[in-house]
C-alpha cells in the first residue's frame, strides 16, 4: 500500500513507525513540520521511505495564538498538496492542530482517501480550557468552536487510533460511532540505550557530583512550571540535590525568571539538545520528573514516561493519578506518582532515592524491563496495519481486536 503518515510534531516514535511499514515493503510518505519549537527526532527518508519536511512561512510562537492560528491553517494546505500528489491508499494523521486536520479531512475525503484520525490529544477540550482561563466566557465560545471541529474531523474519518482507553468515554459523550481502536503510545527503543550517569553530555553540561531530577522534553503551562519552584524550595536545605530542565519556550522561561529573581540555587535550565544526546541526557538523571495539570489530564497524556522508562532511571510524576502515564509508572514499578498538590510528598521520595540506591536501582531495571518487554516496533505495526485493513475493507467490518 502507498501510506502517508503525517505526524506535525516530528517525534521519533512515528517516524520509528514509518520505518517499520517501509521494511514490511508498503511505500511510506513521512510528513512532519520543522517550524515548531519541539524536541524531534531524527527523520530521513530510507528504502521505501521519503522523508517530506513542511516548512511554514515562519516559526510558530505557542503564546501567539493568533499568528499561530494561521501558520496551522497554512500546515494544513501544505499537508493537502502533498496528499494530492502523491495519492496515498490511507493517510494516518497524528499529533495535528485542528485547524491543519480540518484541511486534511477536506482533501481526504475530496480526494478518496482512507483517513485514520491517530488521536494523542483532546485539543478542542485543551483550547477550551487554555482560552478559557485567558478570556473568559469569549474563551470558551472559541474553545466551543474548536471542539465542534474536532467532532467533525473525528466523525468524518474512517477510524480513530487512541492512546489511552479513557478517550471512549469522550466519544460516548459526543456521540461519536466512528470505529475506535486502542494502541497505546510507545518509545524507540533502540534509540535510546542504557549509559552511564558519568557520560560526555553530563561531564560538560551539569554536575554530575549532585543527585539530579532532569525534566527533558516538551514544558507548557499545561504541565504547570510552579510544581518545579515549589519544589526547589522544599528541597533547598538538602545541598546535594539539584533540577536540571532541559526545555525551552514560555514555561522554562518563566522558571527561568522566577529563579533569578528569587536567586533560586538548586536549578539548572538548559536549551533543547540533539536528539542524538537523548539517551545521555537521560542517563544523567538519578531520577526523571513528569509533570501534569490536574485539569489538563482529561485531554493529555504525557509520553515522556516512555522514553524515559528506557533509561532504566526511575521515573517521578506530579499528576493525577488515574491519568494513563501514572498508572502505567505505578502498575509496572518504575517510580512513583503524587498528586498535583502533592509537592512535599514528591519531595520525601526524592531525598529517600538520594539515600537508598537499591531501591534507586531497582526502579530504574524495572522501567527498562517493562520497554523491552512492550516496546516491540513489529508488533506495533502490526497492529497499525490491522486497523489500515479494516479502513481499507468495503464492509469496514472489524478485523482485529481493539
Amino acid at each position: 500500500m502507498k501510506i502517508i503518515i503525517n505526524d506535525y510534531t516530528g517525534y521519533a516514535f512515528p517516524y520509528e513507525l514509518s520505518l517499520a511499514l517501509a521494511v514490511m515493503g508498503h511505500e511510506v510518505f513521512h510528513c512532519y513540520c520543522t517550524s515548531i519549537n519541539i524536541p524531534q527526532g531524527k527523520i530521513e527518508s530510507a528504502s521505501n521511505l521519503k522523508a517530506i519536511p513542511i516548512a511554514l512561512s515562519s516559526r510558530i510562537k505557542k503564546t501567539s495564538f493568533v499568528s499561530r492560528l494561521f501558520l496551522e491553517r497554512e500546515y494544513g494546505k501544505k499537508s493537502a498538496e502533498v496528499i494530492k500528489e502523491v495519492k496515498p491508499d490511507i493517510v494516518i494523521s497524528g499529533n495535528m492542530p485542528i485547524g491543519a486536520q480540518e484541511l486534511i479531512v477536506k482533501v481526504c475525503k475530496s480526494e478518496s482517501v482512507k483517513l485514520i484520525h491517530w488521536w494523542q490529544d483532546v485539543y478542542g477540550l485543551a483550547v477550551e480550557k487554555i482560552l478559557s482561563k485567558k478570556m473568559g466566557f469569549i474563551g470558551k465560545l472559541i474553545g466551543n468552536i474548536y471542539i465542534n471541529k474536532e467532532k467533525w474531523c473525528i466523525r468524518n474519518s474512517n477510524a480513530i487510533i487512541g492512546i489511552t482507553p479513557d478517550f471512549r468515554q469522550i466519544l460516548a459523550d459526543w456521540d461519536i460511532k466512528t470505529q475506535f481502536f486502542l494502541i497505546q503510545n510507545w518509545a524507540p527503543i533502540k534509540q535510546i540505550p542504557t549509559e552511564s550517569k558519568y557520560n560526555s553530555w553530563s561531564i560538560k553540561n551539569i554536575d554530575t557530583s549532585k543527585f539530579n531530577i532532569i525534566y527533558s522534553g516538551t514544558l507548557s503551562m499545561k504541565h504547570n512550571p510552579d510544581t518545579i519552584i515549589a519544589l526547589s524550595k522544599e528541597l533547598k536545605s538538602n545541598l546535594e540535590i539539584h533540577i536540571v530542565i532541559v526545555s525551552q519556550g514560555e514555561a522554562a522561561d518563566y522558571i527561568l525568571k522566577t529563579k533569578e529573581s528569587e536567586d533560586i540555587k538548586n536549578i539548572t535550565i538548559l536549551p533543547f539538545q540533539k536528539y542524538e544526546m537523548l539517551p545521555k541526557v537521560l542517563a544523567a538523571a538519578d531520577c526523571l520528573l513528569v509533570l501534569l495539570e490536574a485539569e489538563a489530564s482529561q485531554f493529555s497524556v504525557p509520553s515522556k514516561i516512555l522514553a524515559y522508562s528506557c533509561s532504566a532511571r526511575p521515573v517521578l510524576a506530579c499528576m493525577p493519578s488515574d491519568n494513563l502515564s501514572s498508572v502505567i509508572i505505578e502498575s509496572n514499578n518504575f517510580g512513583y506518582s503524587f498528586n498535583n498538590d502533592d509537592v512535599a510528598g514528591l519531595a520525601n521520595c526524592i531525598r529517600m532515592l538520594s539515600h537508598n540506591s537499591e531501591v534507586k536501582t531497582q526502579l530504574g531495571d524495572n522501567g527498562r524491563r517493562y520497554a523491552e518487554e512492550t516496546f516491540n516496533i513489529e508488533t506495533i505495526a502490526a497492529q497499525f496495519l490491522g486497523v489500515i485493513d479494516y479502513c481499507m475493507s468495503e464492509s469496514n467490518e472489524m478485523i482485529v481486536n481493539h
